[in-house]
């Protein structure tokens, strides 16, 4: 309004900053122009959300204004539009085309300020994310630096996408780049240990994201930059975003020393097993010839000896049979784990029956009863199988079985874990010397009164810890001693332990 009557009151032309006063009476001159600065604004906004580098796109300082004129004013005062700037936007000329009204100017305004408000927005929040994503992308490469154990990721076409500072070590590299975008079969698993070539397609690692599955092996080699080799224990694993696989991890250790020390051990169980039979094969030589001759003497000369001699004679006797049963049961000791395991499950119930009419007479003179309970069938080998049950019901005889106890035996199964238990019930075992029972040589307070030679219970052991599992013993309600035996009933005897 005022520069209406000002343009009603003037007589000489008028020109302004602002282009809402165009078309109210001034000539124009280079205006502000709302809507201009709101569509730039608004394109920044746009780029801004499209994904660009809000500080990569350069600051608007020119083009903002331009020149801008009424056609009426113009003719009023007979100004030639040739002496106007070029380029310059002229409205209220026939035909008109062009009206600024307070509500456009306003709903600009309104716009540039939504515009602006959502850009602002939008730069925190994105700021935020930025920062939160870096946290936790840092957190992780932390993780992934502080593991003893080599881990690097993989894509489907097997080319590496993350690696930590333990694989770059193990694998002698020095940088991440080295590895990143490089196929890691070709690099790290590409020949056997027999030298053979490895083709990628029977990669067992490669297997882990084209199966989907997980996999665990120690019968392998990695190669190092410097074209060495060692022997790796890993575990490749597919990943998985929202189920669906996009590639694997894959975790190692270098197991060489690992492996030298099992073949160190190896060697000294094979060097100690023919210690054992050769000085189980000496010993055996002069305590037969001992034996026999004690025999003799007995059979042939009893008549003119003594008590005294005789009582030596029966102690040298009783002491060489203990020797020779000391010599039988370390030789069981020894055996134990020569034996690959059946393909078929053994028949336990078939087992524990023959153990039984083989120890009959044993039975009948300490006036025992064994009572048979649910026995499941394992793949143990039979020789194995019987010796376990054979040791177990024979200790139970001669430690519970002197005043005709009844002997229970039985077991059970919970998926690949197999239970046996010989519960008697007798006069137990201190609970001091429970942890020590299955010790080799280890007899106590009560063993010294029975004849025994303290292996059996530590043969029962060493079986059952070659399938997987472990022997203890608990208290049998109302007094005695169950002995508890476990196995892991798995095709392979390097299945891992499932004991207490």
């Amino acid at each position: 309004e005022s520069t209406t009557h000002m343009r009603q009151a003037c007589a000489v032309p008028l020109y302004s900053f602002w282009d809402f006063s165009l078309g109210h009476g001034i000539v124009g001159g280079k205006l502000i122009r709302a809507t201009t600065q709101g569509r730039l604004a608004g394109q920044l906004a746009l780029d801004v959300l499209q994904g660009h580098n809000p500080d990569e796109i350069p600051v608007i300082d020119a083009g903002t204004n331009e020149f801008m004129f009424d056609y009426n004013e113009l003719k009023r005062f007979g100004l030639s539009m040739k002496a106007l700037p070029k380029g310059s936007l002229i409205i209220n000329r026939p035909p008109p085309f062009y009206a600024l009204s307070k509500g456009q100017l306003w709903g600009g305004f309104g716009l540039m300020t939504v515009l602006s408000g959502l850009l602002l927005m939008t730069l925190w929040g994105r700021r935020k994310a930025e920062k939160a994503l870096s946290a936790s992308e840092a957190q992780i490469k932390l993780l992934l630096n502080t593991a003893a154990e080599g881990i690097y990721g993989l894509d489907l076409q097997g080319n590496c996408t993350f690696c930590n500072q333990a694989a770059l070590k193990l694998l002698g590299y020095g940088k991440e780049e080295e590895l990143f975008g490089r196929n890691m079969h070709s690099l790290t698993h590409h020949t056997r240990p027999d030298g053979s070539p490895y083709p990628s397609s029977e990669c067992r690692i490669c297997q882990a994201f084209n199966k989907n599955e997980g996999f665990h092996f120690e019968d392998e080699i990695f190669w190092r930059a410097d074209g060495d080799s060692f022997s790796a224990e890993y575990w490749a694993y597919p990943l998985r975003k929202e189920k669906i696989v996009i590639g694997a991890v894959v975790s190692f250790l270098d197991i060489t020393e690992r492996k030298k020390s099992e073949q160190r051990i190896k060697e000294a169980n094979r060097e100690l097993d023919a210690f054992v039979y050769t000085v189980s094969h000496d010993l055996r030589v002069p305590l037969t010839a001992m034996i026999g001759f004690a025999d003799l003497l007995k059979m042939e000369h009893s008549q003119g000896m003594n008590e005294e001699a005789l009582e030596m004679l029966a102690v040298i006797e009783k002491q060489g049979r203990r020797m020779e049963l000391l010599i039988e049961d370390l030789l069981a000791l020894a055996r134990i784990g020569t034996l690959d395991a059946p393909e078929q499950p053994i028949v336990t119930d078939e087992i524990v029956s023959g153990v039984l009419l083989a120890l009959a007479d044993q039975l009948a003179s300490s006036g025992v009863r064994v009572q048979m309970n649910i026995l499941p069938d394992v793949r143990v080998p039979e020789t194995l199988l019987s010796q376990l049950f054979q040791n177990l019901i024979v200790n139970a005889i001669r430690y519970a079985g002197a005043k005709g106890n009844p002997i229970d035996v039985g077991g059970e199964r919970k998926g690949q874990v197999v239970r046996f238990y010989v519960r008697d019930h007798g006069p137990g075992i201190p609970v001091e010397e429970r942890e020590h029972i299955f010790e080799v040589f280890f007899r106590g307070k009560g063993g010294k009164k029975v004849t025994g030679t303290g292996v059996g219970l530590a043969t029962v052991k060493k079986i059952a810890s070659l399938y997987g599992g472990g022997a203890w013993v608990e208290e049998t309600p109302g007094g005695g001693c169950t002995f508890w035996v476990e196995v892991n009933d798995a095709s392979s005897p390097e299945a891992s332990p499932t004991g207490p």
